[in-house]
């Protein structure tokens, strides 16, 4: 897929629709043992009755658009306060940094996931704080109508920002209604995927009619209970609602395999669960030669399995739905003692699982980042305050500099560490310059110093502005040195993949995206490229040919803010955190 975005279409009923429990209707319910293996017999398709809770689907579903993170513009006001309450801010072109904009190897990038952002501890405990929660919960009852609780909010919000799953027109969440396999399995791959290009890689589109749901689900189709192996999985099982355990099952597959592999079905699990052995020989749906041992599995065989076992809960369920159950409970992925194995799975439901297993994996195996910015915006990824740069606004001219740049000798001199030097190199004023001249000018005054210990990031902004005239002379023609051979070099500044002006250890992320991309597109970047003005102004004949104005010039220059205390710099957030999503 070329471009930032894919849409899918859902079908739909515009209308308030009733959802009753379907054993009360005609369907698997109505059809006795003897019925379902004439029926596979004669190789018929089942149609998988789920009961469902009673709700209200309202509105009509909008369209799917699979966008990168930082271009969305859905929920804007919800958005913006997203932003607000955790710290996103604007980065280079239509792009964003924070922690949730962090991608796996610790790199900024704008097409970052919902599995990215609770990986990141940092973001991890701003979300887990209750003051943020607050205005999050707020914040999206305003948005949406039909938030019947707090709880309930806090999905609605990760849905409403990750775009997980569609919503319906004008503003409804519908949380509690449930979710077909085809929507959510698409659901689950989109939560830890960036957008990127897909291709079928089960062949579900060939024999599935949503050809454009079908794609994302293909990505995980390996992982469903019903597969195409035995045509379980079809338009009619597809398009029909998901069990809990089918839903437990995909994504245990998806993350704990090994533990599952290692399960044998013997171990315990919850109250109304119980391993039914091998159901479907059993039943007649696959059938085992009495001299050979081979087995012959009949067309449909899973999906008449799962059906002949929702009706006859106290004979069992499939093992393998059961030992996928054994390993949820292992996790505390499903809150109480009952599953309700064979309800439908609910939206609200479906994300409280997928976070519920992320947070586990996080608390299992750590967190993969502990940063508020990514190594592209200069954040390292150990969440220690070392700082160098951070592009706020795209104009590569806004850095965020800690006092530990600064190194002070044993004698009393003092130094600057490479990655502030590095720093430095990205203004335009050091055009021309290499690392050595750049570290003896700064080392020859006290300036930077006092900046580093006492000033801000604006004001150091501000100093280096104000010495070379908002950019119009640089230090070597500040220093009478012009340097003719670098009228033509090209600056690229801000976040580029292939400088290392500013971010000495930044890598490109996993999609090929860096600062300001608004697509997958591999090999994009951002900033921009300048080239020296043929006309050079003067260089200046007052004291300022020095270099950097002494502190007593410091009240001369135009810098917004500055004071000569200049104490308040950094900060620090403390904050517990402890799972707050579980699946009930």
């Amino acid at each position: 897929m070329s471009g930032k975005f894919m849409k899918i279409k859902r079908i739909v009923i515009p209308t308030i629709t009733l959802i009753i429990m379907t054993s009360q209707l005609l369907g698997c319910s109505s059809v006795t043992s003897k019925e379902m293996l004439d029926m596979i017999d004669r190789q018929e398709a089942i149609v998988i009755e789920v009961p469902e809770p009673i709700s209200e689907e309202q509105g009509t579903t909008i369209e799917y658009e699979w966008t990168e993170l930082a271009s969305l513009t859905t929920y804007p006001e919800f958005r913006t306060t997203f932003d607000d309450t955790f710290n996103i801010v604007p980065y280079g072109t239509g792009g964003k940094a924070g922690t949730v904009y962090i991608d796996l190897s610790g790199n900024q990038t704008n097409n970052s996931t919902l599995y990215n952002a609770l990986m990141n501890q940092k973001f991890a405990e701003a979300w887990n704080n209750t003051d943020n929660l607050k205005k999050i919960i707020a914040s999206i009852k305003e948005t949406y109508v039909d938030i019947d609780s707090d709880s309930e909010a806090i999905t609605a919000a990760l849905n409403a920002y990750f775009n997980l799953t569609s919503d319906a027109e004008p503003n409804y969440y519908n949380g509690n209604s449930t979710l077909t396999r085809g929507e959510y399995l698409g659901m689950l791959y989109r939560a830890s995927t960036p957008v990127e290009d897909l291709t079928d890689k089960s062949g579900l589109t060939e024999s599935i009619e949503d050809t454009d749901t079908a794609l994302f689900a293909s990505q995980l189709a390996d992982k469903s209970y019903l597969t195409t192996a035995d045509s379980s999985l079809n338009t009619s099982t597809f398009n029909s609602t998901i069990t809990r355990a089918e839903a437990i099952y995909t994504i245990v597959q998806e993350y704990y395999a090994d533990e599952y592999e290692s399960t044998t079905g013997k171990e315990s699990s919850y109250s109304d669960a119980k391993n039914g052995g091998n159901i479907a020989e059993k039943a007649g749906f696959k059938v085992k030669d009495k001299k050979t041992g081979e087995v012959t599995e009949k067309k449909y065989w899973k999906s008449y399995e799962l059906s002949y076992s929702m009706q006859n809960e106290a004979k069992g369920m499939p093992t393998d739905l059961y030992k996928a159950l054994v390993v949820a409970k292992n996790h505390n992925l499903i809150t109480g003692d009952e599953s309700r194995w064979s309800d439908g799975l609910t939206k609200t439901e479906a994300i409280n699982l997928i976070t519920s297993v992320y947070e586990d994996l996080a608390e299992t195996n750590g967190y993969l980042n502990n940063a508020e910015r990514g190594n592209a915006t200069g954040e390292s990824i150990d969440g220690s305050e070392s700082t160098v740069v951070e592009d706020v606004g795209g104009s590569g001219e806004a850095y965020k500099i800690y006092s530990d740049a600064l190194i002070v000798n044993e004698d009393g001199t003092y130094d600057f560490t490479e990655s502030f030097i590095g720093g430095l190199m990205s203004y335009d004023f050091f055009d021309g310059c290499n690392e050595e001249e750049v570290r003896d000018y700064v080392k020859s005054n006290d300036t930077f110093k006092i900046l580093l210990i006492d000033g801000t990031p604006e004001l150091i902004d501000g100093f280096i502005n104000s010495v070379s005239m908002n950019g119009e002379i640089t230090l070597k023609q500040l220093l009478g040195q012009n340097d003719t051979s670098n009228s033509n070099t090209s600056s690229n500044k801000g976040n580029n993949t292939n400088s290392n002006k500013g971010n000495s250890s930044s890598t490109s992320n996993n999609t090929g995206n860096t600062a300001g991309s608004q697509s997958n597109t591999n090999g994009s970047s951002a900033g921009s490229n300048s080239s020296a003005p043929a006309e050079q102004p003067p260089a200046p004949s007052n004291s300022e040919s020095s270099g950097v104005p002494s502190t007593d010039d410091m009240a001369n220059l135009n810098i917004p803010g500055w004071d000569t205390d200049g104490s308040n710099f950094g900060g620090d957030r403390d904050t517990s955190y402890d799972s707050s999503f579980n699946m009930e």
